[in-house]
């Protein structure tokens, strides 16, 4: 076996290899799908209020040296035949995210007594969706090369342009939706959080705190706001909330949070049209 043939033999492994972690991760969406329809399909609508937070943590970020509460908070029923029912739930959370005594939207599996409020239930579409993207990525990449390379990039680009403005349409939707369930609150920024992306840079998380009304106290990375920095922490500003999805989105002046699906739709409205013009011979 001489050198080439060695390096064809490793890439056939790799190519293989990639397939198989892509199948791997279909199945993972596959049974995930299944379980959270099979949760939809029996769930009922109702309230729950926050009673108590369990498995208290404390802990201290290496980096900023900054003390974290972790907690996971314990959700009752209110109202109806099962009123009282508890369920502890399964997301740790580090940020005051659910207060003590607050009521959210929920819904509740009445064989298994699980309940999720719609703030949490809200991520587990966008993480069956990322599995799903990311095995049908893993399966269909390495077999570009197996037709012609154009038609072959022109389906890929196609393919993520029409994805990429669906997820706009929908963000579109949802922003829509949410803003028939928001009310105006008074939050502040109570802080700039560091994060790091998988490359170890880092970039800031703001977070803001609602200051009045029944969700006081209630903070919130998943926020909607325009310029910002560590300068403006404690800084006051109008706000709309939103209870079923727990986004905070500032209104006002230089903090006015900006909208994504616009966006979104042009540049996969661009990818798809470089996708047909590769189809089409014209690039």
């Amino acid at each position: 076996m001489d050198l080439l043939d060695f390096a064809d033999m490793v890439f056939d492994l790799v190519e293989s290899g990639f397939v198989v972690v892509g199948a791997i991760l279909l199945l993972v969406a596959l049974g995930m799908s299944i379980h959270f329809l099979c949760f939809l399909s029996n769930a009922k609508n109702g309230v729950a209020r926050v009673v108590e937070h369990y498995n208290v943590r404390l802990s201290v970020d290496e980096e900023t040296g900054k003390e974290t509460r972790q907690y996971q908070p314990v959700f009752e029923l209110i109202g109806g035949v099962q009123s009282g029912l508890r369920t502890m739930s399964s997301q740790v959370h580090k940020r005051n995210a659910y207060p003590i005594g607050t009521v959210w939207p929920a819904q509740f599996h009445s064989r298994t007594g699980k309940i999720k409020t719609s703030r949490d239930r809200e991520i587990w579409p966008a993480i069956i969706a990322m599995f799903w993207i990311i095995g049908i990525a893993f399966v269909c990449l390495p077999n570009i090369e197996n037709g012609s390379n154009d038609i072959g990039f022109a389906y890929f680009f196609g393919g993520v342009g029409l994805a990429v403005m669906v997820a706009g349409m929908l963000t579109m939707i949802k922003d829509r939706r949410r803003e028939t369930h928001a009310m105006d609150v008074m939050a502040k920024l109570a802080d700039v959080e560091i994060a790091y992306d998988s490359d170890g840079a880092a970039y800031d998380v703001p977070v803001l705190r609602i200051l009045s009304g029944d969700f006081q106290g209630t903070e919130s990375a998943d926020v909607s706001i325009g310029s910002f920095s560590h300068e403006d922490i404690g800084q006051v500003m109008r706000a709309r909330f939103d209870p079923y999805s727990g986004q905070i989105s500032a209104t006002e002046g230089k903090y006015r949070g900006s909208r994504f699906g616009p966006v979104m739709l042009l540049t996969g409205g661009i990818f798809t049209a470089i996708g047909y013009a590769m189809g089409s011979g014209l690039l």
